[in-house]
């Protein structure tokens, strides 16, 4: 009821907002005069041509071929022969021109495209993929019995989905919505712009999450020691002695709203307690005092990590405490070294200054580098190749907190997310997800993926900490996998305090036995929280769903099978063991969070952590 009442307030306030600015944009897509609606019904009235859609696809994908192999010919020629031939490129290019392409090849290679292989999120394999996908659709469509009708019911279907998406936000009109979004943008350039105006009206952020200074200084900042014996050449005299460097590296966010902004800086001093300088046959002895000031700002957005070159300033003062020289001699040396004792300061400071640059940039770079690597090649570039990168992705800082939020959808997918909850300054680590994320980020991950009996082991390893006995695999246990539905594999609900999760199955493996039909797998949880960590409370029994199509027989022995293995799954409490950080380190200073909050209403989950005395 209140997630209701909220849509309906936040619907309101949109509607009251267009009476005050007369801008027919900001309407409900259910007033005749909404712009959005408007375009709908144009679309209505002028279906897209079969034959000109297919021709232009035919011609989007002969551009898209072309590229690539200009950018295969740059390569060289083993790689060109083996990326050729893993896409049939020259088959490619017969069926393109063929009058009837093979639909089943070309649904085969789209396939494949999605494959998680190292290449294939370059643009140009990108590009293909989108192009290739758009003739299908649009070959689809003109192999319809009456191509028109179709895109007029689909229209319509279209704008009663996003009229009462408006009204009341659900995933099931959403999920349904996105699909028909993604079907008419693969058409034409007509249908592209109107589904681009439709996310624009309905796609809103759907994972939140920040991180303060704070914690970053903790888990972060260490004491610099070093003892290092100098020698070098100073204004024309051989110096040598020993000089103590000490300081800290501190952490500290800097407000920026365009990306998340870093800085590393480095406080300290080098000391030298006794240095002499030698030149011809006299000695200066001469203590130094060096104060250091260096600062690195790192910057982090939706590219990766990205390093600015370290500054620093320094001020010094030598002090002389003796001169050795022949007596006649001992006046003119010290009026003579008092002289030059400016610009030896100077000299001083300003080597002081490239060394802790210096440093500082080799230090960062040695272990920040390496995230970066791990963001774009294990992230980043996964996630483009199986079509799940966020539309949006946006990273700010402010003076105490790095921020993050993201936009989880692609082409065929909105994220119809009610406003984000707030979190508290005091946490130190935090986050949100709305269901749509988790929904939308699945679908593209685990679509029609078989996952088999060590995998679901292992997982279950990693969040328990250890591996529950209905799921032990060995010579003597009937081996077992599912086949996960190619839309909407995972489900969840987030309301009144329960975190709901349906699993949908299209096929499931026990040993050389396949049974195909739609198979369910719920469970609903309470979340719950102590001092050891958020944890999941079942709410009542797993529901197992078998479709009609299955005899009674099998339903029935395959509801006590499933039963026992996701029993284990989504146990009566699952506590989440198997993430706790280890002791020692770094990472054992994670220990120290203390769970602030966890909870599930409105479509979000929320989870959230302070320091240990710092709430």
């Amino acid at each position: 009821m209140k997630a209701k009442l909220t849509s309906r307030l936040f619907f309101l306030g949109l509607l009251g907002g267009a009476i005050a600015s007369l801008r027919g944009a900001d309407l409900p897509i259910g007033r005749s005069n909404d712009p959005l609606r408007l375009s709908i019904e144009r679309l209505e009235q002028r279906p897209a041509d079969p034959a000109a859609t297919v021709a232009a696809a035919r011609q989007r994908l002969a551009r898209s071929i072309q590229q690539l192999r200009q950018y295969l010919a740059r390569a060289n020629g083993e790689t060109a022969k083996s990326w050729s031939q893993w896409l049939s490129l020259a088959q490619l290019s017969q069926e393109l021109e063929s009058e009837r392409p093979n639909i089943d090849f070309l649904g085969a290679l789209e396939e494949r495209l999605y494959q998680n292989k190292d290449g294939l999120e370059l643009p140009a394999f990108v590009n293909l993929r989108r192009d290739l996908h758009s003739l299908l659709t649009a070959c689809d469509y003109a192999a319809a019995a009456s191509p028109e009708e179709l895109y007029r019911q689909r229209l319509a279907e279209l704008s009663e989905r996003l009229s009462r998406l408006e009204l009341e936000p659900n995933e099931t009109e959403a999920h349904h919505a996105g699909a028909l979004l993604g079907w008419l943008e693969s058409l034409d350039d007509t249908g592209a712009a109107v589904a681009r105006e439709a996310r624009s009206r309905l796609c809103r952020t759907n994972a939140v999450g920040q991180a303060s200074g704070r914690l970053a200084n903790y888990l972060l900042t260490r004491s610099v020691y070093e003892r290092n014996y100098i020698a070098e050449t100073v204004l024309g005299s051989f110096t040598h002695g020993v000089a103590i460097t000490q300081g800290r590296v501190l952490f500290a966010t800097v407000p920026n709203n365009e990306q998340g902004t870093l800085e590393i800086h480095l406080q300290g001093r080098v000391v030298c307690p006794s240095n002499v300088a030698d030149r011809r046959r006299i000695s200066v002895h001469n203590s130094s005092f060096t104060s250091i000031d260096a600062r690195k700002q790192m910057f982090l957005d939706d590219q990766g990590l990205h390093l600015a070159r370290a500054a620093a300033s320094s001020s010094t003062n030598i002090e002389i405490q003796d001169v050795d020289a022949r007596r006649i001699m001992q006046r003119l040396v010290w009026r003579r070294a008092s002289r030059m004792m400016p610009e030896a300061e100077a000299l001083t400071s300003r080597r002081a200054e490239s060394e802790a640059a210096s440093k500082l940039d080799q230090q960062a770079s040695s272990a920040l580098g390496n995230m970066n690597t791990i963001f774009s090649q294990k992230i980043r570039a996964p996630l483009i190749r199986l079509n799940a990168l966020p539309e949006q992705m946006h990273f700010w800082t402010d003076a105490t907190h790095l921020r993050l939020s993201l936009n989880q959808h692609n082409e065929s997918q909105l994220s119809v997310a009610s406003p984000t909850p707030s979190f508290s300054s005091s946490y130190d680590l935090g986050g949100s997800v709305h269901e749509s994320m988790i929904n939308n980020l699945c679908e593209s991950l685990l679509g029609g993926e078989t996952i088999h009996d060590e995998q679901w082991l292992e997982v279950m390893h990693l969040l328990l900490g250890e591996r529950p006995r209905q799921l032990w695999v060995h010579d003597r246990a009937e081996r077992w996998a599912v086949v996960l539905a190619h839309q909407q594999p995972l489900v969840a609900q987030m309301q009144n305090d329960r975190f709901g999760m349906t699993l949908r199955l299209a096929e499931v493996q026990r040993g050389d036995q396949a049974l195909r039909g739609s198979v369910e797998v719920e469970a609903r949880f309470v979340p719950k929280i102590d001092r050891d960590g958020p944890w999941l409370l079942r709410d009542g029994e797993l529901v197992i769903r078998v479709a009609d199509n299955i005899d009674p027989q099998s339903a029935s022995s395959l509801r006590t099978f499933l039963t026992r293995k996701f029993g284990a799954v989504f146990p009566a409490e699952l506590h989440f063991y198997g993430l706790m950080p280890p002791a020692g380190g770094t990472m054992g200073k994670l220990c120290q969070l203390r769970p602030a909050e966890f909870s599930s209403r409105g479509g979000w989950l929320s989870v959230a952590y302070a320091l240990a005395g710092e709430q």
